[in-house]
C-alpha cells in the first residue's frame, strides 16, 4: 500500500512537472496541424518518462526494503542470549557434562521437552537406566534416539553429540501379549487369529508349499487351454450351460427370499 501511494504521488508530480514546462498548448501562437503533432508527441513522451520513473521509484522502494529486512536480520542474530540458556551453557562448560534438549514423543500424540545435563560418557542405553526421561523402561518401553535425522545406536556415547543438541526421543509401547503357549500375540489382530494362536513370530508356509502350488497351478492352466484348443464347441456348450445353471439358481434364490420376506434392498 504504501508502494502503490508513493508511486502514484511521483508519476502526478512528475507529469504537473512536463504538462508545465513542455506541453506545447501552453506555447503561445496558432494551434495548427504541427503544433497538434507536437502535442501528441510530446504525450508520448510523456508517457514513457512516467512509465521509467515508475520503473526508478520502485527499484529504489526494493532497495530500501531490502536494506531494512537486513539491517532486521543482523539485530536479530546480534540479539544476547536468554539467562537459562547462558547459565545451562555455562554449568555445562564448567563441570564437563552435555546439555542435551529433548523433545520426548510416546505415540500418544503429545510431545514433552526437556533439558538435561549427562556425561559425556554416558550412552543411549544408560539414558534408559538413568531415568532421565521419567518413563519406566521395565514395562517394555522401548527407546529410540535420533539426531538430525541419524538413529542412533544404543552404545554411542551421547558424548559426541554437541552441547545444546536437540535430540529427539520416540517410545515406542509395548505391542504385543504373550499366549498362553508363550507366543507374542499381536492386539490388532482379529480375535479367530489370536484363538487360534497366530501371531507375530508365526513364520510363512516353507518355500517348497510355494514351489508346488505355483507349479500345479500353471499345470493346470496348461492343460486347460490345450483342451479347449483342441475342441472348443465342448468349452463353448459347457460355458453356456453353466451360465444358464447359475441363472436360474441365481432366480430361485431371490425368489426363496422374498417369499420369506427377506428380499435384497437396493
Amino acid at each position: 500500500m504504501v508502494f502503490i501511494t508513493s508511486s502514484i504521488t511521483a508519476i502526478y508530480k512528475h507529469v504537473c512537472l512536463q504538462v508545465k514546462y513542455t506541453a506545447p498548448w501552453r506555447q503561445e501562437g496558432d494551434v495548427s496541424a504541427a503544433s497538434r503533432s507536437d502535442a501528441s508527441e510530446q504525450v508520448r513522451s510523456l508517457a514513457w518518462s512516467s512509465f521509467a520513473c515508475l520503473v526508478l521509484h520502485a527499484k529504489l522502494y526494493i532497495a530500501q526494503e531490502t536494506t531494512i529486512s537486513t539491517s532486521q536480520l543482523d539485530a536479530s542474530r546480534q540479539e544476547p542470549q536468554s539467562p537459562d540458556t547462558a547459565n545451562a551453557e555455562t554449568r555445562s562448560a564448567s563441570d564437563g557434562s552435555r546439555l542435551l534438549r529433548l523433545q520426548i514423543v510416546d505415540g500418544t500424540g503429545q510431545e514433552r521437552r526437556l533439558d538435561i545435563h549427562v556425561d559425556p560418557t554416558t550412552t543411549v542405553a544408560q539414558l534408559k537406566d538413568g531415568n532421565y526421561l521419567g518413563v519406566d523402561f521395565a514395562v517394555g518401553w522401548r527407546l529410540r534416539c535420533v539426531f538430525r535425522g541419524r538413529l542412533l545406536s544404543e552404545t554411542e556415547p551421547l558424548g559426541r553429540l554437541p552441547s545444546g543438541a536437540f535430540l529427539q526421543c520416540y517410545l515406542q509401547r509395548p505391542s504385543t501379549v504373550e499366549s498362553a503357549d508363550g507366543i507374542d500375540i499381536d492386539p490388532l489382530l482379529v480375535a479367530w487369529a489370536r484363538l487360534a494362536g497366530v501371531g507375530r513370530n508365526s513364520f510363512p508356509p516353507e518355500k517348497w508349499q510355494d514351489v508346488v502350488f505355483h507349479c500345479a497351478f500353471i499345470i493346470g492352466l496348461a492343460v486347460a487351454w490345450s483342451a479347449y484348443l483342441g475342441s472348443p464347441d465342448v468349452f463353448d456348450a459347457f460355458g453356456r450351460l453353466a451360465l444358464r445353471l447359475i441363472t436360474i439358481s441365481w432366480v430361485s434364490f431371490s425368489a426363496f427370499l422374498s417369499s420369506q420376506g427377506l428380499g435384497f434392498r437396493v
